[in-house]
């Protein structure tokens, strides 16, 4: 096999653990808007799916490798591939945080913040997504006005929803969650113009 379908399956295999990690968002979010099939169990039966993506990923890289010269685009790509997937790990462990938040609080505005941020936050990994598939810079522009959103409503769910053990373990996640999109964003605008020093929300629109 050539490296250039290798590095076609490569970027197969991480757009499908973007999506994946959406998906199981996705459950949380039908757990927030009280869907009662929606369930724990599920958001951690997507945990396993992920794993497995996860070693896909790894093993296509460490096949990769010694096929790519050091200076190449190629080995760029290889580390922002492995870079992105840890960040998604991370997303995919905070889906628990929410579901059981979800599970949990019996708030309806607290539950209305938190699906809403979490509808931003799916919305962004998707442009992410598409972005680090299509070399499209213009798509990982977009996600600045996400990401200042999300900001902007946990701000306010931190001064409006009464304080208690599920909101700070919900604000930590989501705070988490973010730090991990930003740092999907600069990974892949990395890729495609080599600069290092790239902050997605300087790219939002007032």
């Amino acid at each position: 096999m050539n490296l250039e379908i290798k590095t076609e399956k490569l970027t197969h295999s991480v757009v499908d653990i973007c999506e994946t990690v959406c998906s199981q968002h996705e459950i949380c979010i039908q757990m927030l808007k009280g869907k009662e099939y929606q369930t724990l169990y599920k958001v951690m039966k997507k945990e396993q799916k992920i794993k497995k993506i996860a070693d896909i990923i790894e093993h296509q890289i460490v096949e990769m490798t010694p096929m790519m010269n050091l200076t190449s685009t190629g080995l760029r790509r290889l580390n922002v591939s492995s870079h992105i997937t840890f960040e998604l790990l991370y997303i995919k462990d905070n889906a628990r945080t929410v579901a059981s938040f979800a599970n949990h609080c019996d708030d309806e505005q607290a539950r209305g913040y938190a699906k809403e941020m979490e509808e931003r936050l799916v919305d962004s990994l998707r442009k992410a997504a598409l972005a680090y598939q299509n070399k499209s810079l213009a798509e990982l522009n977009r996600i600045g006005n996400d990401i200042v959103d999300v900001s902007d409503l946990l701000c306010r769910f931190h001064d409006e929803i009464e304080p208690s053990e599920q909101k700070q373990s919900l604000m930590e996640s989501m705070d988490l969650t973010l730090q991990c999109v930003r740092k999907i964003c600069a990974q892949i605008h990395y890729l495609y113009t080599g600069e290092k020093s790239f902050d997605i929300t300087c790219t939002a629109k007032s």
